[in-house]
């Protein structure tokens, strides 16, 4: 460690102390003079005014003279970050209030349905309803099942099918379905009862490529429910015009 290094030291130490140089001097019964000599790198102290300093500082001799002091609190500060963002993301991920603004901007939603948005749900939730959303997918996909084939398939899910017989022309498909969050069992008086909040997009295009049919992000609550089997169903959609 060079005399320039333990200066600095010296001197970030002092400053988080919020001591003075004379205040550290008259501490170590020494003039401010011979501090100033120690933090511009002119001069060390001796052997046992370096304990007394390192006594007032509240670190180790070894720690002021090697440096590792200023090494181990820049691995600490780094960890703490690390962990502070961490702990962000996990908020952000789990509670993303940001999904608000699209559905408050609504009047066709209540504040009751917005409340479901506030937190993404368990991670085990998204495994209980897979069913769901698989069953969801295979309906944005569908553009050869008639609406009435598709009510049979889909339940009323059929919403989101290309029925062939309204829709003859279109011969692919675009969609992207989001799941925001999924409530499952809200409350011990509300078992047997979940809440699904999603984002999608969906078009039909003809042979030209021209859209035939289509809804862009659209914000959609699922109401759910348990069938015998105890299996999850979406049992009604609320949806804006």
């Amino acid at each position: 460690m060079t005399n320039n290094d333990f200066g600095k030291t010296i001197v970030q130490l002092r400053k988080e102390k919020g001591l003075t140089q004379k205040e550290l001097a008259d501490k170590l019964n020494v003039s401010d003079k011979a501090v100033s000599r120690w933090e511009t790198g002119k001069n060390y102290p001796d052997i046992e005014t370096l304990q007394r300093l390192a006594v007032v500082l509240e670190v180790s001799v070894n720690g002021l003279l090697s440096g590792e002091l200023k090494l181990a609190k820049k691995v600490g500060k780094r960890k703490k970050n690390v962990i502070v963002t961490l702990v962000i993301f996990l908020l952000l991920y789990l509670f993303p209030v940001w999904h608000l603004i699209p559905v408050t901007s609504l009047d066709f939603y209540s504040a009751y349905d917005a409340s479901f948005l506030l937190f993404r749900g368990l991670p085990t939730n998204r495994i209980q309803v897979s069913n769901i959303v698989q069953t969801a997918e295979a309906a944005f996909s569908d553009i050869e099942s008639t609406y009435d084939e598709a009510k049979e398939k889909y339940g009323v899910l059929s919403r989101y099918a290309i029925p062939s017989d309204d829709y003859s022309g279109a011969i692919t498909e675009n969609h992207k379905l989001r799941i925001w969050s999924i409530i499952l069992n809200p409350s011990p008086t509300a078992e047997h009862r979940g809440y699904m909040w999603v984002y999608y997009s969906s078009e039909a295009l003809d042979k030209d490529g021209i859209v035939v049919c289509g809804s862009w992000r659209v914000p959609a609550l699922w109401y759910l429910d348990k069938d015998d089997d105890g299996e999850w169903y979406v049992k009604d959609i609320k949806e804006g015009p």
